[in-house]
């Protein structure tokens, strides 16, 4: 779905609101930690939502992800920092706010 850069908090929202599965869990992936951050502090709060890119401690990172598996947050905002090697078997939905610009990304 296509839409301007300011609406895209409001899409997402409503995106996950719509096409989340059972489980609830989705994973919104941004091109930037900025834009991870804004889109972090501007989706609807009624997700419990936690961010995860370079800038976000180890340590957080593998506590944040053992809440998403315990479903206690059910929307994480990152990087490619998570973009390969996990296992996420209920995962519902994927969110890709913008393409990669190289195409081996």
């Amino acid at each position: 779905m296509k839409c301007p850069p300011k609406s895209h908090c409001q899409m997402i929202s409503d995106i996950i609101t719509v096409y989340a599965g059972s489980n609830n869990k989705t994973i919104i992936f941004c091109p930037t930690k900025l834009m991870a951050n804004d889109i972090m502090k501007s989706i609807s709060t009624k997700f419990k939502k936690e961010l995860l890119h370079g800038d976000v401690p180890q340590k957080q990172r593998e506590i944040t992800m053992d809440l998403f598996r315990q479903t206690k947050i059910n929307v994480i905002i990152t990087t490619d920092v998570m973009a390969r090697g996990i296992d996420l078997p209920d995962l519902d939905l994927v969110i890709l706010v913008e393409p990669p610009n190289d195409v081996d990304s």
